[in-house]
């Protein structure tokens, strides 16, 4: 992944968290008489939700540095694997 891709996604990722940490702040300094609870219901989906997506994004981010590293460091393992399936070994003629 190149520098300029690293940074704009790291941009992303805190304007995007810079927008949930705004609407916790915002639903927070609600009264509690205002917050039925299917707004609390459907808030507690949409974080459930999103926290799997976050959940399976991490797991492909920590692939792609595992396979980074194993690569840069050359490897065997990784040097032995096809890189989009690195789970899969291939096979060499004897």
């Amino acid at each position: 992944m190149s520098k300029q891709h690293e940074m704009s996604m790291a941009a992303m990722w805190e304007k995007l968290l810079s927008q949930v940490n705004s609407s916790i702040d915002r639903l927070s300094q609600m009264g509690t008489a205002m917050i039925t609870p299917l707004m609390v219901a459907k808030v507690s989906r949409q974080l459930a939700n999103e926290s799997a997506r976050l959940a399976e994004l991490a797991d492909g981010i920590d692939s792609t540095f595992e396979l980074t590293t194993h690569t840069r460091t050359g490897s065997a393992v990784a040097s032995d694997r096809h890189p989009c399936r690195p789970h899969e070994h291939r096979h060499r003629a004897v």
